[in-house]
This record gives structure tokens, sequence and C-alpha cells, in this order.
């Protein structure tokens, strides 16, 4: 549960703007929105004639209310919103050069503050270390201050306590990019947010064990000053989901326009067990973006072959579940 949750926080750190960072394939391949603008390399060009990464998959455009599955012979135009696939790594290095404003944007280190060293707060500071942000980690506890510095590594550690407006002033929160509050405490998690966005930190984030609770700051989170409310046990319940659902794929997350990132795993005797992707008539309406083979994941090229055993993701209108159900049949 702890690290589903830190999980969370890192994609709502990463996309405070709200659109969507989804992992898939165990982490391995992220699945990325973005605003298509002025700037973008590529505009009115049919996608077919474009410099992009073989791994790399444009999956879906929004534009106003058409969803478009793209072909070669289709193109991006200004104000569409675009859904990528790739292996993060690759995937941050081409859409830096496919929008030149955003690469300007990641050079530009975010300072964030978490309140609490619980597992929480030590799995959130451990996944932000590795990118383009300095982290500092508060923590009342001054034993457990001790344990922390010992085991991070470009985290600075201080010792008090983020429910003082005192010590939030301290600490400059004014010029705080992201506050999270990430104690065991809900009540402090939310009121050590209201501070910090009271004081000026730009963005706040508060875990709350007690789903109701995360579900109304949500629905009151522009009134309230917070990103983002998450709940471990419904983090956690989602994740449950994909392995009891009786139906034959489980639902990753919802895209606006009732479209969907589907997880399907191909059956021994499925129709499309040592299939060429190439060679599947995939149902309208319908995109394979990845597949998970054991420890391996890719975005798929036509010419790799499915084999029975793959954890297959698809983006995919809601219209086309059923074709779905009877192509991954047996």
């Amino acid at each position: 549960a702890e690290r589903l949750t830190a999980v969370e926080l890192f994609k709502c750190i990463r996309n405070p703007e709200g659109l969507l960072v989804e992992d898939i394939a165990r982490g391995r391949i992220e699945v990325q929105q973005i605003r298509v603008d002025e700037a973008t390399q590529w505009l009115e060009r049919n996608l077919s004639t474009l410099e992009i990464p073989q791994r790399i998959r444009i999956a879906l455009i929004q534009r106003g209310g058409r969803r478009i599955f793209p072909k070669g012979t289709d193109s991006l135009q200004n104000g569409d919103l675009v859904t990528l696939c790739g292996r993060p790594f690759e995937l941050e290095k081409f859409l830096d050069t496919f929008q030149p404003n955003r690469a300007s944007r990641h050079q530009t280190r975010s300072a964030v503050l978490i309140f609490g060293g619980s597992e929480y707060g030590f799995t959130l500071a451990q996944m932000l270390e590795n990118g383009p942000y300095d982290v500092r980690l508060m923590e009342s506890d001054k034993q457990v201050c001790e344990q922390l510095a010992a085991e991070l590594n470009r985290t600075v550690v201080l010792h008090g306590d983020a429910t003082s407006m005192q010590q939030l002033r301290e600490e400059q929160i004014s010029e705080t990019d992201f506050f999270i509050g990430a104690s065991l405490d809900d009540e402090d998690n939310v009121m050590s947010c209201l501070q910090a966005k009271n004081l000026g930190a730009r963005y706040c984030l508060a875990i709350v064990h007690r789903s109701d609770y995360a579900d109304l700051i949500q629905k009151n989170q522009e009134q309230l000053g917070i990103l983002a409310a998450v709940s471990p046990r419904v983090v956690t319940s989602r994740e449950l989901l994909r392995f009891v659902t009786a139906e034959p794929f489980h639902e990753v997350v919802k895209l606006p326009s009732g479209v969907d990132l589907l997880q399907v795993t191909l059956q021994e005797r499925g129709s499309l067990a040592n299939s060429k992707v190439s060679d599947v008539k995939w149902p309208d309406g319908c995109g394979l973006v990845g597949w998970l083979r054991e420890e391996e994941a890719k975005v798929p090229t036509g010419a790799d072959v499915l084999e029975p055993g793959d954890v297959v993701y698809l983006i995919a209108h809601s219209s086309a579940r059923r074709a779905i159900t009877r192509l991954f049949g047996a």
C-alpha cells in the first residue's frame, strides 16, 4: 500500500496540471497525455512521415469531441489532446524534442517538502531523488530523522513539525512548489496542507486514509487549495481489482470521452496466441499500446508476435469492448 500510494502522489507531482501520466507493465511502459500547441514539431504532417522512434506510439488523438485512433495518414493539429506510450526515459526524451517548450520547463528544478517520515514519505522521497526535484523531508521524531538521513541520498531531512505555522515559515514554504502531507494522521496532513497553501506553497497534496474524506476533499479541491487527496485504501483496492475482476479485461484507467486503458491476459487457447501483431484485425475504436512478457515489456511493432500468457494493454472506446471480448476469447 505504501509504494502504491507513493506512486500515485508521484504521478500528481510529475503532472500537476491534470493531464494523464500512467505507468503500465510494472512501470516499464508509461502512458502520457500532452496538449499540442503551436510550438509542437510536425504540425499538419502525415504521421507516417514523422521521425517517431520505433517503440514510441501515438495511441490516440482527441480533437474536440472526436476520437481518432491514428493511422499513418492522420496528422496533428493545434489544440489536440494526444496520448503517447513508450518506455519512461525514451518517452521523456522524445517529448522534449516533440515540444521544445517542455524541455526548457524540465531544466528548472522543483522544490518539494514532504511532511512525515512514514513509509509513505520515505518511499516518495526515494522516487523524487532521481528527478529534477530538491527534496526536503520533515519529521518530528528525532530517532526517525536519523534513520531517514542514513537511508536517503539526496533528501535533506529536517527535525520539525509541519503543523506549526512558524516552522513552515522558517522553511520558506512560500517558495516551495510541492508540499505533501504524508504522516500517518489524516487531520495533520490536511491541516498542514491548508496552512502551507495559505502561506504560499504552489501545490499541496495529502494522504487521507479514510476514503470518504479523501473523496470529499477531492470534490472540493479548488475551494480547499489541495491538488489531490490520496487514499491508500482506494489505491490498493484499485490494484487488487486487476486480479479479481470477472471481466475478460481489467480497466486500468479511464480517459476522457468514453475511452479506457485496458489490460488483458492472452489465453493459451485464445485466437491471438502466436499471432503477428500486423496480422491481427483489431476492432475499430481500439489500439494496442503495450505488452508484458514475464520481465520484458515493449510498445509493440507490427513484427512482434503475441504469445500465450502475455499481458496486453489496449486503448479502447467503450463501443469496442464486445469486439475485444470476442477477439481475446477462446
